[in-house]
């Protein structure tokens, strides 16, 4: 690596692994959880809440980084139901359960006998599953460009056991057909953030070595949901097949995920506004609408 390209990186990684991870608003003012009961209700991580998506959703939590146009609201507006959106950028499971930010309810607090549908999104984030790879292999392959497998190298060679979050997506689901008996419950999987061997970098910082075992663990995420999602006769909405060839390294107009360099929005390694539709299109078509 060259000393001007050095000095690059040293600029841009701590903007680079900010966005990766979903840094919040540090002027955001605590708000409560709305009590207007909505037939459909949207549960979830960033990648529900359309993160990096703007305009934010009016009235939304600005910590959250919910976009206007993330999936809930496009099938909201497609079905003609009225929307509680509790989804919110960096929770995991245990925030269905307590507050994520002072001020706000768990997200499950949404749900009751009267709502109709729930979409859930979530599991990325449970063990900092997502977040951990990419501030680890972002440094990785900033520091040894060279290596073929920096990530999995600076992982000691173990890359993260997934299945170890099944129970904590089998408890959410279970609790929300509990809260709401007579609801649809549809949790949705990823879609493809990397393609499986040729990267793109430094659209993409990350090194081509590692791509087969981050395409791995992808996979694995969303056969943990999908098991969850059958233990609890849940509806699993499958986004893994439909998006291939859409990841962060397909071209500007088929990609549904954005690059950390040369993004067109802010949705770094998560859905842009063609991913929120693809999403909502799916959903819409599990549930027979």
């Amino acid at each position: 690596m060259t000393a001007r390209t050095a000095r690059w990186w040293a600029l841009a990684i701590p903007v680079v692994l900010a966005m990766l991870v979903g840094a919040q608003p540090a002027t955001a003012q605590p708000v409560t959880a709305q009590e207007v009961a909505a037939p459909y209700v949207s549960l979830g991580d960033s990648f529900a809440a359309g993160s990096g998506g703007l305009p934010l959703a009016p009235g939304s939590d600005p910590r959250c980084l919910q976009s206007a146009a993330n999936y809930s609201r496009l099938v909201a507006a497609d079905l003609g139901l009225g929307l509680t959106d509790v989804s919110c950028v960096q929770a995991d499971t245990e925030s269905f359960h307590v507050e994520q930010f002072p001020g706000t309810a768990p997200q499950l607090d949404a749900v009751s006998d009267t709502t109709e549908l729930v979409t859930v999104m979530i599991g990325g984030n449970d063990n900092s599953i997502y977040g951990n790879l990419a501030r680890t292999c972002v440094a990785a392959y900033v520091l040894r460009p060279e290596a073929t497998t920096p990530c999995l190298d600076a992982l000691g060679g173990s890359p993260p056991r997934i299945d170890v979050i099944e129970p904590n997506i089998a408890t959410v689901l279970s609790e929300v057909h509990t809260r709401a008996p007579a609801a649809r419950v549809v949790i949705v999987g990823y879609p493809w953030l990397l393609p499986p061997t040729v990267g793109c970098a430094p659209a993409i910082p990350m090194a081509d070595g590692d791509l087969p075992f981050l395409y791995e663990v992808q996979t694995q995420l969303n056969a943990t949901i999908e098991r969850a999602a059958r233990a609890t006769d849940t509806t699993f909405v499958d986004m893994a097949e439909v998006s291939r060839g859409h990841d962060a390294c397909a071209g500007p107009d088929q990609r549904w995920i954005e690059p950390a360099i040369g993004f067109r929005d802010l949705s770094i390694l998560h859905p842009n506004a063609a991913g929120e539709r693809a999403i909502a299109e799916q959903v819409l078509a599990a549930i027979g609408s």
